[in-house]
């Protein structure tokens, strides 16, 4: 080993954050406001982001030694081939929308030297790969197969975009929204966002807000919701410059509830505005009644804290201050919010740029040709999955176990009808407007629905075009379309779920040999907030949990899965014990609460907290505590959700096992949870004896309850 370097690098945050940032530092005896300033001028290049008023702090110090080995002989070359290679046989291939007559060569017949011309396929043992027209290929002197594609060779823009060039721009696409998702998790104060990633960034079109590209780890429910809030912001912002970014959360003009603050910035190409960029992100406090938003006694939209209609954040680059004061005096953790916030910015800033790049290298007429294409292909794709479904009516309703307030159940009455192509959804004959906080806002209705079809169909592309055959009646009059002042702070996390639920169930009735029995359904919203008597400072936590999938036509339903409306994930134990005054006591798979069936549910899962300082409030969103996600085809029905809250005085329990806020903890108080199970697909009685013993075996079904659910009734 020679030329040994070394190099020293330290790990920072700022007070708050989950994600470290490494920064070069010069030696192990370092001077920390040199490294400080680095950090922030690292930082504010990385991210477009700057946090003056906030702390950074040391994590780690690294140091890595790296010796150098003298170099590998090269790999000898392979004599060169004598002779062509033949084809093996001929097939008809569709390239550049036409059939081709193609010739098909085995890979190992190919030595250096080769050189073919396209069309033509390769084959080989672990793939296959075509070769495009005015593309060749050649193998190089040590065997490697060499791609070229012309890039003199021009296409129309209707329907000869080649494919590789399709492919590269639209993953392009997908990977800048990706790349926001990155930056606004990474940036984040809140740990719902850093930790639980929900947010979602995406890339919608001038015309209409429809959705271009989405990141792939945005919450699913925002697929329809962002495009909402797009038009609400084109229909009620006409004087939008370059520069600006709009702030939003108002559930009524295209939102969710208070605590998803959304963003929206005009994207401009070279003077001319081509689309725009929007994000969402959940901050874990926006005021209201009780810390977290999650105020299940709310009876109006003012009781569940600050409303923002779309007003300008930034005014042509610059930071509108008095709105940014509006927001910091009417929040709880305020420091952490203006954190969000500027994460969000950086998120759009980011996206900003790599747009910019992307333009830039493929050309706007390009970029539009793949936009237009990727829409139509997505609607064929899925009008040809909607065609798989028999022409008909098919019904069934689902039900939220109260409204928060009330007792009695509220149904979801969901009709889809199924003409060819198209389906239609509708849900005018649910419930109508509820006193509490269950209330739908139509941007979530709207994005539940097609956040059904999509996890029915998940193949289909993410773009405006999945959504061109599928059609949803207003449900005016019901709970479903709320008009102001209904409060409706638990329509993203459950009402919506409820909804896709009605969707799983209606289409289930029509093709149940493809579908699945319902999944918990709930995020298991519960809020915390108090002051720290160790720090003085004041928290708000904010936690979702997972639960049991249903059953399928193919297996068990997955254990401790996130809620149907998100890919997000619970927060790290770790995570919260480091920020807040609590301890988990308790951490598992729920066991005995799977529905039974031939492919039996997912099990949910059971957390305790302790407090273990201060005082605090604790508030819950949450349901099924009535009634058990549906089996499907002969299966029972998923255990319900539970919450126990145990103090000095007694246990207490909500009166649905699900909603309620306000409740009053000291040090060493416990909060029990219990999620649903999934529901089971098909009859008990034909699931293998070696899988329920091998259940028994692992814990999560004792022996009577094998008996009870598994032997002929």
């Amino acid at each position: 080993v020679t030329d040994i370097e070394s190099t020293f690098e330290a790990d920072l945050l700022y007070r708050g954050q989950s994600h470290v940032f490494r920064v070069p530092i010069d030696s192990p005896g370092f001077d920390s406001q040199i490294v400080a300033d680095r950090f922030a001028s690292l930082y504010r290049e990385r991210f477009d982001i700057e946090l003056p008023s906030m702390t950074p702090m040391l994590i780690n110090v690294r140091t890595t030694v790296i010796g150098k080995r003298q170099r590998a002989p090269a790999m000898p070359q392979i004599p060169k081939a004598t002779t062509k290679p033949t084809p093996f046989a001929q097939r008809q291939v569709w390239f550049d929308g036409q059939w081709h007559q193609t010739a098909v060569y085995h890979r190992n017949t190919m030595s250096p030297g080769t050189s073919l011309r396209g069309p033509a396929i390769i084959e080989q043992l672990d793939t296959t790969i075509p070769l495009e027209p005015h593309t060749t290929a050649e193998v190089d002197n040590y065997g490697n197969l060499i791609i070229h594609i012309n890039t003199r060779q021009k296409h129309a823009v209707d329907n000869e975009l080649d494919a590789v060039t399709l492919a590269v721009v639209q993953n392009g696409l997908n990977q800048i929204a990706s790349e926001m998702d990155l930056v606004h998790q990474q940036t984040s104060f809140s740990p719902v966002i850093s930790e639980a990633y929900d947010r979602s960034n995406g890339i919608y079109d001038i015309e209409q807000g429809d959705i271009i590209a989405q990141g792939e780890l945005g919450l699913p429910i925002f697929l329809g919701v962002m495009q909402e809030t797009t038009r609400e912001v084109i229909e009620h912002r006409k004087d939008l410059n370059p520069g600006d970014v709009i702030i939003v959360n108002d559930p009524y003009f295209g939102g969710t509830h208070l605590m998803d603050v959304k963003m929206v910035k005009p994207f401009y190409y070279k003077g001319k505005h081509w689309a725009y960029l929007s994000n969402t992100g959940h901050w874990s406090d926006t005021g209201g009644m009780v810390p977290g938003g999650f105020c299940a006694t709310a009876t109006e939209i003012q009781q569940e804290g600050l409303r923002l209609p779309p007003v300008k954040l930034v005014n042509q680059g610059k930071l509108v201050h008095d709105v940014v004061d509006i927001v910091y005096s009417n929040v709880r953790v305020p420091e952490e919010r203006i954190g969000d916030l500027k994460a969000q910015l950086g998120a759009l800033s980011i996206g900003e740029q790599r747009l910019t790049a992307l333009l830039d290298k493929y050309g706007i007429d390009t970029v539009n040709a793949v936009v237009a294409e990727m829409k139509k292909r997505s609607a064929l794709l899925m009008r040809s999955n909607i065609e798989q479904i028999p022409d008909g009516q098919y019904q069934f309703s689902t039900f939220l176990d109260s409204d928060g307030i009330e007792e009695g159940l509220l149904e979801i009455n969901v009709k889809a009808n199924v003409a060819g192509s198209d389906i239609s959804f509708d849900l005018t004959d649910s419930s109508p407007p509820c006193k509490g906080p269950m209330n739908s806002v139509w941007a979530t209705t709207l994005g539940a629905v097609y956040c059904g079809m999509k996890h029915i169909f998940p193949d289909v592309p993410i773009n405006s075009g999945c959504f061109q055959p599928i059609h949803l009646e207003k449900p005016k009059g019901t709970f479903l379309y709320a008009e102001y002042p209904k409060p409706v702070c638990g329509c993203a996390a459950e009402t919506a779920q409820r909804i896709m639920e009605a969707v799983f169930g209606a289409i289930g009735q029509a093709i149940p040999e493809q579908m699945f029995a319902g999944p918990a359904g709930t995020s298991g919203n519960f809020s915390l907030g108090g002051q720290d008597p160790a720090t003085g400072r004041e928290y708000v936590m904010y936690i979702f949990s997972g639960g049991g999938y249903g059953g399928w036509f193919a297996g068990d339903g997955i254990s401790n899965g996130c809620s149907t409306v998100g890919i997000s994930k619970t927060q790290p134990a770790e995570i919260l014990e480091q920020h807040f005054p609590l301890l988990f006591e308790e951490y598992a798979l729920r066991e005995g609460s799977a529905g039974a069936g031939r492919y039996r549910g997912g099990f949910g899962t059971s957390y305790r907290i302790r407090l273990l300082r201060g005082t605090a409030k604790a508030s819950f969103m949450m349901d099924h505590g009535l009634t058990g996600p549906f089996g499907l085809l002969g299966g029972e029905s998923g255990a319900t959700n539970e919450i126990v809250i145990s103090t000095l005085s007694g246990e207490n329990r909500p009166f649905d096992n699900a909603k309620g806020d306000g409740f009053e903890l000291n040090a060493g108080d416990r909060v029990q949870v219990r999620t649903p199970g999934g529901g089971g697909y098909g009859n008990p009685v034909e699931r293998p004896n070696s899988l329920v013993d091998q259940d028994v075996a692992r814990g999560l079904l004792t022996r009577p309850q094998a008996k009870r659910d598994y032997s002929p009734k």
